[in-house]
Parts: C-alpha cells; sequence; structure tokens
C-alpha cells in the first residue's frame, strides 16, 4: 500500500515545477505535460542507444501504468520506419559505433567493410 502524499507534494511537479495534478505518473513526480514529455524523451534515448531496452521498459510500464506489451509498443518503432535507404542507423556498441556505407555493407570502427548478403 503507497503512502498518501500531502497536497503540496501532489501539487509540485517535478519536470516544471508548477503546483498540477501528478496522478496520471506512476511515481507521482511529474504532471500529465511533462510526463508525456518524458516518455518521448525515454523512446528517443532507447533508439540513440542511450537508455538499455530493459530500463526504458520498465520506466514506460511504472510510470504509464501499462503492460509490457504496450510498453514493448512504444518503445520499438513502427515497420514501415525499420529501414530508411536515405537514412540508416548507427549502432553504437559500447564507445565503437558501427556505420553503414553507401552500397549497405557494414563499416566496422577499424575501417574494415563487411558485406551485407540480402
Amino acid at each position: 500500500m503507497s503512502e498518501k502524499l500531502s497536497s503540496r507534494q501532489l501539487r509540485s511537479c517535478g519536470g516544471c515545477g508548477k503546483r498540477k495534478n501528478l496522478e496520471w505518473d506512476g511515481w507521482r513526480k511529474l504532471c500529465h505535460e511533462c510526463l508525456l514529455v518524458r516518455c518521448d524523451e525515454v523512446v528517443r534515448l532507447h533508439r540513440e542507444n542511450e537508455m538499455p531496452y530493459h530500463e526504458a521498459e520498465h520506466e514506460l510500464m511504472k510510470r504509464l501504468r501499462i503492460d509490457r506489451l504496450k510498453a514493448e509498443a512504444r518503445i520499438h518503432p513502427p515497420p514501415e520506419e525499420w529501414k530508411h535507404p536515405d537514412r540508416q542507423m548507427r549502432i553504437k556498441i559500447d564507445t565503437q559505433v558501427v556505420e553503414w556505407d553507401d552500397s549497405g555493407n557494414l563499416v566496422m570502427p577499424d575501417g574494415t567493410r563487411l558485406e551485407v548478403n540480402e
């Protein structure tokens, strides 16, 4: 059972600092507008390899009070965004970045090229 917060704690948003209703947030720290911005930021951070999947999924599940499948649907892009011929995603592994060349082959951080069979 969660403890009951005072009216001041329920109304002071941690994002914008304004006095608002924090019941939308499962952690009761952000108002509805700031919560939507934070959820979009979590998805962006995961897509840019800045936040691991399990952390992004956990935060969306707890904050939005949704199940695992709905969180997964928000994190993963729809199939039409998976591959863009004009904008291929970089793969970041620790501090190294693997990129794609113009012919669709992988270019390793040391400059070696790996051919991708389609």
